[in-house]
């Protein structure tokens, strides 16, 4: 089976304490639907991008996407792929500055540059991206983010609710 052609296009976006963030944007022009929402994944601890779009004997998680229509956008955050300091005085990785800082950067990016017709995205976080993400919902409380999936993402619940016991 042949695979349809991939548009991948590569970018960066600075944080707003110096750090140069890699973000990837890959559709397919023959799928690509400008009526769905962009989605952004978020790797996890030790991880980067790259694992989205490699499968060693089938189709990549992005490559899956892109053929449905989406426009699938991943970010490497600080410390992570091709991503780097502007500056000496960049501040280093912290959970805080995943979620506070790196996270709504590649937010605003992909809201500023999509091809799509919408306003708003989805968002993945696979792992401990999953969580990096869960804090940027809690904490800033974004209403550009609509949907949130989290795969094996780790988080602690107190007080679990009865329907999931």
């Amino acid at each position: 089976m042949s695979h349809i052609d991939l548009e991948v296009r590569e970018q960066y976006a600075t944080t707003s304490d110096n750090w140069s963030l890699h973000l990837r944007r890959t559709r397919s022009p023959r799928c690509f639907n400008p009526s769905t929402k962009p989605l952004l994944i978020v790797p996890g601890y030790g991880m980067n991008t790259f694992i989205f779009s490699y499968h060693p004997r089938g189709t990549s998680m992005e490559r899956c996407l892109a053929e449905a229509g989406f426009e699938v956008w991943s970010v490497n955050l600080r410390g992570q792929g091709p991503s780097h300091p502007e500056s000496k005085s960049a501040a280093g990785p912290s959970l805080l500055r995943y979620s506070t800082i790196d996270v709504p950067t590649a937010v605003s990016r992909v809201l500023d540059t999509t091809g799509t017709d919408a306003r708003t995205l989805s968002l993945i976080g696979c792992s401990l991206g999953g969580t990096i993400a869960l804090a940027y919902l809690a904490l800033r409380k974004p209403d550009v983010v609509t949907e949130f999936v989290s795969m094996g993402s780790p988080l602690r619940w107190n007080d679990v609710h009865p329907l999931l016991k």
